[in-house]
């Protein structure tokens, strides 16, 4: 399968260093109070469908493959399955600005910033759709104590890369203003999509995702000289560098999300796996500089699965830090799937255990979309 490359506008290799142009200055994480033993939430899935027979024997194969063991959902499963789209999007607009202020507050403590100091607000997520949003929430003297004047941005419908696009339009924020502070937050609330359809596909993403939101702190280089010292005991910094993409026209229907009268649809196929594993060996292959640790967005076991087996055949093979896609796997058994947040919390992880880049975090979306950034030492 042919793709067409296209080069973001980002910071050249030899930026990423310390005066770099913009740096992660810290990453916040959350999750709704109720975590959920995968099993017990695939037995009430399935009551709330009412499978049975061959139904029921293929949903729990699902689930056995899943390579989730919990997930957090905000909402409760059994009062969705009818409702319509507007009521889905009035819980959206009730339980994810908290959702999305307690990810923000985590990753403005860790970064050692205060709230007032933000300049550049930017909300992603693909699960709730209102105007005002929450970005609207969370500036102008909200509880998170964001200034009134805090330049918003939103990012929408962009499914699971929406966390490399975060982190690449705050790098494009911070560095062409050197004294920016960027927040940047993923909050999805994938659960309220519990659909009353029994396809295969539909099983597959309702065995897979949940609820979660991550927030990124990002700096221009006059706030990172200034903030030198301030972070909290255990904050990790990275500089952000180049963001890449690569457009897989050919597979533009095999991934796709969409509004239906009773939530957002998702399409999810087979050939997804393939049509990753035929490209990303050459993606990774490109990166500059070359990484040593992959950060890949667990969208699924397959998915891994297909960026293992390419690597394995590519020019990276064998460089790579194998702690990388552990930790992928890690946070997909913990917390499944949470679309644009979920990389961040790998990113999170990875940086918490102190593994040495340079990174190159690459996430999935419709299109079908490979979406990457690097990030390097500060």
């Amino acid at each position: 399968m042919s793709g067409t490359v296209v080069e973001i506008a980002a910071p050249s290799p030899t930026e990423t260093r310390p005066g770099a142009a913009a740096t992660l200055l810290g990453i916040g994480t959350a999750r709704p109070e109720r975590i959920w033993p995968q099993a017990e939430l695939a037995s009430l899935q399935e009551r709330v469908w009412d499978l049975d027979g061959t139904a029921r024997g293929r949903w729990r194969r699902i689930v056995e493959r899943s390579g989730v063991v919990s997930r957090a959902i905000a909402a409760d499963p059994s009062d969705l399955l009818h409702r319509s789209t507007p009521e889905r999007m009035a819980i959206f607009e009730r339980l994810a600005p908290p959702l999305a202020e307690a990810a923000c507050a985590n990753a403005l403590a860790e970064a050692g910033v205060a709230p007032d100091r933000v300049t550049d607000l930017v909300v992603v997520t693909c699960t709730g759709l209102a105007a005002p949003g929450v970005g609207s929430g969370l500036a102008g003297g909200g509880d998170l104590g964001l200034p009134r004047n805090v330049r918003q941005l939103q990012l929408a419908f962009m499914g699971c890369f929406g966390g490399i696009a975060a982190l690449r339009t705050a790098s494009s924020l911070a560095g062409a203003d050197p004294d920016a502070v960027v927040l940047a937050v993923c909050v999805e609330l994938c659960s309220l999509h519990l659909r009353d359809d029994r396809d295969p596909q539909n099983l597959v993403a309702s065995a897979l995702f949940a609820d979660g939101a991550a927030a990124v702190v990002v700096g221009g280089r006059e706030v990172v000289a200034a903030n030198r010292g301030a972070a909290a005991s255990g904050s990790r910094r990275a500089s952000l560098g180049r963001g890449r993409t690569l457009t897989l026209p050919e597979g533009r229907e095999e991934m796709s999300w969409r509004l239906t009268e009773h939530g957002f649809a998702m399409t999810l196929s087979r050939e997804v796996p393939r049509a990753i594993e035929r490209e990303i060996g050459g993606f990774l292959d490109a990166a500059v500089p070359r990484p040593r640790v992959v950060l890949a967005h667990p969208g699924g076991p397959g998915i891994l699965e297909a960026v293992d087996r390419a690597v394995a055949c590519c020019d990276l093979a064998g460089r790579l830090d194998p702690r990388g896609g552990e930790i992928a796997r890690e946070v997909l058994a913990e917390c499944g799937n949470m679309s644009s947040a979920t990389i961040l919390f790998v990113l999170d992880r990875a940086l918490r255990e102190g593994l040495s880049g340079p990174f190159e975090a690459v996430a999935f979306g419709p299109g079908l979309t490979i979406d990457a950034i690097g990030l390097g030492p500060v």
